[in-house]
């Protein structure tokens, strides 16, 4: 990760003079196979195409297990970067990253809902953001609200919430009043997922990993609005089972969502503490 921040950083510094973009031609370790490759200035755009300057493109796990190969999500190499050598139809590259914040600097014809200056965001996955600028379909892009966003949240909304908002509302018809449960809760999707069911009225029972001083964690998600906050190691203890129902009223909890391990819901739930009508594994963030 250090070494691909450091790529990325590299990418402002020239931002002025020249384009940028982190590419790397074969599957590997990010260490050894991400190259920084400079390509000239872009030309106007074409029909139906549009120009865009990268504003702000984070680093997500997920790219880092696409570079390794091992994500299921497979990316397009790209050839137009340069006329010959890598970047080229004799080397095509594939240009690293998925999230990110784009402008609209130059509009095609033909192109409708678009304007110079607009905030866009891909609209598919591995797109290749991590990029000072490029050339894509005026289709693969979703505008963004005039006001109301930061950049941070722009380059960021393409994963994590998404994830969260669908995981409340595909598994199970969640009311107001229900209850779920939650692993890594103090990951982004995890914090994600509070503010979200506290919009909803639902109730989250959340648990992190132990640290030496647990307060400022705890204070911080019950202030996005954790209903409980619990460690891992509370889960061997045999009145959670009674508080747990005094918390629910004796209800069930309607799902559980799990982004570390599946012992969160079995071999570390050995007296039934949360009897779960859906559960859902994903990947944290």
């Amino acid at each position: 990760m250090a070494v691909l921040r450091r790529a990325l950083r590299s990418l402002s510094t020239f931002a002025t003079v020249s384009n940028r973009c982190i590419v790397y031609a074969q599957n590997g370790d990010p260490t050894k196979v991400v190259k920084s490759l400079t390509f000239p200035t872009l030309p106007p755009p074409s029909p139906d195409t549009v120009n865009l300057r990268f504003l702000l493109s984070p680093i997500n796990p997920a790219d880092v297990n696409t570079i390794e190969g091992v994500y299921p999500e497979k990316p397009s190499l790209i050839s137009n970067l340069s006329l010959n050598g890598l970047g080229s139809s004799e080397e095509p590259v594939y240009v690293g990253g998925t999230e990110g914040l784009a402008q609209v600097t130059q509009v095609g014809n033909g192109v409708q809902g678009l304007k110079e200056g607009d905030w866009v965001v891909m609209d598919k996955p591995q797109s290749g953001t991590w990029s000072t600028s490029r050339n894509v379909l005026s289709k693969d892009v979703l505008r963004l609200p005039a006001s109301g966003l930061t950049e941070a949240h722009g380059a960021t909304m393409t994963i994590n919430p998404p994830t969260a908002y669908n995981m409340l509302n595909d598994f199970v018809d969640l009311k107001a009043g229900d209850w779920i449960i939650q692993n890594g809760a103090n990951s982004a999707v995890g914090q994600l997922v509070i503010q979200l069911a506290k919009e909803r009225g639902i109730n989250t029972i959340n648990f992190v990993r132990s640290r030496d001083d647990m307060t400022p964690l705890v204070k911080h998600l019950e202030n996005l609005g954790a209903t409980k906050v619990l460690t891992y190691e509370e889960l061997s203890d045999k009145s959670l089972r009674g508080r747990v129902k005094e918390w629910t009223g004796g209800k069930d909890i309607c799902l559980a969502l799990n982004c570390t391990h599946t012992w969160f819901l079995t071999a570390q739930c050995p007296n039934n503490h949360f009897h779960s009508q859906h559960h859902s594994t994903y990947s944290k963030t």
